[in-house]
């Protein structure tokens, strides 16, 4: 189950249960002998069981996505994808939810907590709880840190501190704020919302500015130092400058897209239903989960 075992003390464990979802709902065969695919539900608990194996974590935390509304708001065409752009056909897409309901049901069975806010993102709630350090009502839980962050997802890189950083599942990697500042040329993890403004992301439908790509994107922040910097400079010294600036009203809504909103997260943390989790799994023929029980009803303390 364990690819290796890293080095280094994480004490929450932040789960992006979307990126995780789709990774092993595309690299799984269906495992249900009756037609109901369940390598969503299999995939996720195994990879979940396996990371808790590889650190001493104290909590666990699933942050679920709820919708792109709030975004939306900002900017009408925020992830919103031609019929031939969408990664998972009508078929898939129900079959994905169907299993992904089932899954949310099995971990609040098993007393594990789930962080979410209402038409919001999990990348939202994710960054409330790497800086702001609480979750739920009047900051009724506080995280511990430091913070290890599961997802694959880039536009997290902000959020990396000397406390918090994040765990790339397909990669098997741990991404520091050191190695960003290597990777980025002496650049400090709260800039990467500033190179974003300027390259955009086609998947998630932010804009950005068609010619400006990570390289030269990386380049205006170096020199430049933000958003604003590029906005004053003087354009006649600098061909990219005078193209950012000719797109301004696409970098800015842009920079709006890519930062993490204010939010209040709900935390759902309820009393472990272990009987209701049995029959879950055996109603979903997931029998071979209960190979590892013990480990499952360990979700619940942390």
């Amino acid at each position: 189950m364990v690819k290796k075992k890293h080095t280094g003390i994480y004490n929450t464990l932040v789960v992006d249960a979307s990126h995780l979802a789709y990774r092993v709902f595309f690299a799984l065969p269906n495992l249900s002998a009756n037609g109901d695919s369940t390598q969503l539900i299999y995939g996720f608990m195994i990879s979940l069981l396996s990371s808790i194996e590889q650190f001493p974590f104290h909590e666990l935390i699933i942050a679920l996505d709820k919708g792109s509304g709030r975004k939306r708001e900002l900017y009408s065409g925020y992830k919103v994808r031609k019929p031939e752009e969408e990664p998972l056909d009508e078929v898939l897409r129900q079959d994905f939810y169907r299993q992904f309901d089932i899954l949310v049901d099995l971990l609040t069975a098993l007393g594990v907590r789930q962080c979410f806010c209402k038409n919001v993102e999990a990348d939202d709630v994710i960054a409330h709880i790497a800086r702001q350090g609480w979750v739920g009502e009047y900051a009724q839980h506080i995280v511990e840190r430091p913070i290890l962050i599961l997802s694959g997802d880039h536009d997290l890189y902000s959020l990396l501190q000397d406390d918090v950083a994040i765990w790339n599942p397909h990669k098997d990697d741990i991404y520091t704020i050191e190695k960003f500042r290597d990777e980025f040329q002496g650049l400090e993890p709260k800039q990467y919302t500033d190179i974003l403004a300027f390259m955009g992301c086609s998947g998630d439908k932010v804009p950005g500015v068609r010619g400006i790509g990570p390289g030269y994107a990386t380049k205006l922040i170096k020199d430049y130092g933000s958003v604003d910097g590029v906005k004053t400079a003087n354009p006649s010294k600098d061909r990219i400058v005078k193209l950012a600036q000719a797109n301004w009203a696409d970098v800015e809504i842009s920079w709006k897209l890519v930062t993490f909103l204010d939010i209040e997260p709900t935390l759902i943390h309820q009393d472990p239903n272990f009987s209701r989790a049995r029959k879950i799994l055996f109603a979903n023929e997931l029998m071979s989960l209960l190979e590892s029980w013990d480990e499952l009803e360990n979700l619940s303390k942390l």
